[in-house]
């Protein structure tokens, strides 16, 4: 990794930390929560540049970078005492495929049969990328994401 993918990362965590803190405003967490909300859909998409800069497929992607976010959320909402569904939901929002499927009913409606069933391929295999990595870290017992340390007597 160079300097310059470094930094572009940094930009992009930022804004994308800033990003799911405003749309995790849409849920009216308590305030101590919302930074840990905005710091998890950063990290999420890290995740998910990472990947994809070593030329890994956008769905297995966005299941790697969805299986960390659930990861995080789920210690967060243990450690913070707070229900999952507020660091999860902001987590999970950089990772939507939102332009594929924009792109997919727009080629749809103009007609383009082959470039929307290019790109509704790719927005399916992210959705359901994106809820099997929920589906598998979710399974797990809470014991993984609990990290209490055992006090010595």
């Amino acid at each position: 990794m160079n300097w310059d993918f470094i930094i572009n990362l940094i930009v992009q965590f930022t804004v994308c930390s800033v990003a799911s803190a405003a749309f995790a405003i849409f849920y009216t967490p308590p305030f101590r929560h919302l930074i840990w909300a905005g710091i998890t859909g950063g990290f999420g998409w890290v995740i998910y540049v990472i990947f994809a800069n070593y030329g890994v497929d956008a769905g297995f992607s966005s299941f790697f970078a969805t299986v960390a976010v659930t990861a995080l959320s789920r210690s967060l909402a243990f450690h913070r005492k707070a229900p999952i569904t507020i660091f999860l939901i902001p987590g999970i929002i950089p990772l939507v495929p939102g332009i594929a499927i924009y792109q997919t009913g727009y080629y749809m409606f103009m007609s383009e049969s082959s470039k929307a069933i290019s790109y509704a391929a790719s927005t399916f295999s992210i959705a359901i990328a994106i809820a099997l990595g929920m589906a598998l870290t979710l399974s797990l017992p809470q014991v993984f994401f609990s990290f209490k340390r055992k006090k010595n007597l």
